[in-house]
Parts: structure tokens; C-alpha cells; sequence
């Protein structure tokens, strides 16, 4: 009879090795699922907060202010032309306070939507640009992958700082960390952001906008306008 010589010690360093191989593999598997499901999440989240904006201009007949003291109320005092950009209110809108990562979102509001009523003739005055970086080429955007001259569109812009999350040093919002210049370009309080593809560990910012031609089209169809 044969007996059980069990397993040599280079058997068993070759099963641990496969294992560990197997494991790490299931784990980067899961981790991309779950960074993939919170920016399916955030961009969901964005499109609920520019429904909440456009529902609350067709109601108030003004976009709110942006927060100043991240208490989720605008401030009515607002300056923003000298403050730039400030907290989402979203206590004010009735939304979800933070985005899947557990960060605020920051609000930029063009300036001449920033003193009341919707101006009328409704024109910006910020001159809030969008733009797509590819290959160091720089084009103006608005809606997706559509590209055109004039940045004078923009009335709103709403900012998720995407999984990099926020630099606590910072003390004037956007509070994002940065990965790259790109993303550098959203925090510096200058009229232009930069809204491209994710791409890890270089660019995972995260925006929408409110054009000023979606935000007319909806105040037409709700009454508000004529």
C-alpha cells in the first residue's frame, strides 16, 4: 500500500503563489467594478442637480446662489464676480449633499445670473467656457462632443471633484486635489474648465453645465416664457 507522502514545500510555494495571483486579480476585478458603479453614480447625480437647477429657476424665476459656508443654503449676498465659485446649495435644491466619493459639489454661476431675476434679454456676461483637452489640443464644448466658437452660453457649472476627492489644505472652493494641469485648470477661478474623459490617477473631475438655450427651451415649454 501507497502512503500519503502530502505535498512537497515547492508545491505548496506555487499553490500559494497561484493563489495570490487569482486573489489579486478578483480584487482589481472589484475595484473597478466599484470605482466604475460611483462614477455611474456621480454622473447620475449631475444630471439630477441641472433637472434641480432648471426646476428651480421655472419656479423662483432665478437660479439660487451659491453657498459660501457649505451649510447646503445659498447665500443671497453671494459676489460672483469676486467670489467665483462657492458650494452647491444643496439644502436649498432639496438634493443628495455630496457626491458617491463623499465630497461636495461646487457651484460656478455666471455673473448676470447672479444678481436676481433672469436678465432679460438673457444674456451672460462671465463668459464661462468648457472645454476638451485631447492631444494638447484645446476645443470648446457644450453638450457632448459637440464643439462651437461662442463661449457666452454657460450659465451654471457644477463640479465633482471625482475620486482624487478634496485637498484639505485648500480654504477657497473648488477644495479639489489635482492630478494634472487639466484638472488644475478647474480650481484656479479663471472662466474656463476643463471637462474631459476619466482617466486614472490623471483626470476624474467630474462636471455638468446649464446652457443658456436648455434653461430658455424649458421656461418656454413651462409657461414662463413666451
Amino acid at each position: 500500500m501507497l502512503k500519503n507522502q502530502g505535498f512537497t514545500l515547492v508545491e505548496v510555494a506555487m499553490a500559494t503563489v497561484l493563489v495570490g495571483i487569482l486573489t489579486m486579480g478578483v480584487l482589481e476585478i472589484f475595484l473597478l467594478q466599484v470605482g466604475q458603479s460611483k462614477l455611474d453614480k456621480t454622473t447620475e447625480q449631475l444630471q439630477k442637480i441641472r433637472n434641480a437647477l432648471i426646476g428651480f429657476v421655472i419656479i423662483n424665476n432665478r437660479l439660487p446662489y451659491p453657498d459660501r459656508d457649505n451649510d447646503g443654503e445659498e447665500n443671497n449676498n453671494f459676489d460672483c464676480d469676486m467670489e467665483k465659485d462657492g458650494w452647491l446649495p444643496w439644502a436649498t435644491l432639496g438634493i443628495e449633499r455630496t457626491d458617491s466619493w463623499g465630497n461636495p459639489f461646487f457651484y460656478r454661476l455666471d455673473k448676470a445670473y447672479c444678481l436676481g431675476n433672469i436678465p432679460n434679454p438673457p444674456n451672460t456676461s462671465s463668459n464661462l467656457e468648457i472645454v476638451k483637452i485631447v492631444n494638447n489640443t484645446t476645443y470648446s464644448q457644450v453638450g457632448t462632443d459637440y464643439y462651437y466658437k461662442s463661449n457666452s452660453r454657460i450659465i451654471a457649472i457644477v463640479l465633482s471633484c471625482g475620486q482624487s476627492g478634496i485637498d484639505q489644505t485648500k480654504t477657497r472652493p473648488p477644495l479639489c486635489k489635482t492630478n494634472s494641469d487639466n484638472e488644475a485648470e478647474n480650481i484656479d477661478h479663471d472662466r474656463r474648465y476643463v471637462n474631459n474623459n476619466f482617466i486614472e490617477r490623471r483626470f476624474d473631475d467630474r462636471l455638468i453645465w446649464l446652457s443658456k438655450t436648455t434653461l430658455l427651451n424649458h421656461l418656454v415649454k413651462a409657461g414662463r416664457l413666451e
